[in-house]
């Protein structure tokens, strides 16, 4: 029973340090390039979704059952905005979405395991 917690945990730590190493990098990479630090609508379309989940995985450490659903919403924005920057940015490829939804799957797995664990434990209490 705790395993999956921790399991869960450790999945979403993880996670949220390697897409926030990635988020970084890329705000460098457009200060690089740009000359000067810009927050353009491409850097927003994965800063959103970033603080989502970061704010998912904080609430999980206390509340399972609400911070897995934020996981999974999450998971799902992560999904959702390379289709939608890809409608008003052409230049990306057509596997972008496939690749960062496919990225952001520990989000969803970690989600799906802290309502487990937060199912089960009502029910051991009860």
């Amino acid at each position: 029973m705790i395993a999956v917690k921790w399991t869960a945990r450790i999945i979403s730590l993880v996670t949220t340090l390697i897409f926030l190493i990635l988020l970084v990098l890329s705000l460098i990479h457009n200060h690089m390039e740009a000359g000067h630090f810009d927050l353009g609508i491409d850097t927003l379309y994965t800063f959103v979704p970033f603080l989502v989940t970061l704010a998912g995985s904080i609430v999980a450490w206390w509340n399972e059952k609400i911070g897995g659903w934020v996981l999974i919403g999450g998971y799902l924005l992560w999904s959702i905005t390379p289709i939608l920057y890809s409608v008003t940015n052409l230049s990306l490829g057509f596997y972008y979405d496939y690749i960062l939804a496919g990225a952001s799957l520990p989000y969803l797995f970690a989600g799906v395991l802290f309502i487990i664990y937060a199912f089960r434990k009502t029910k051991k209490t009860a």
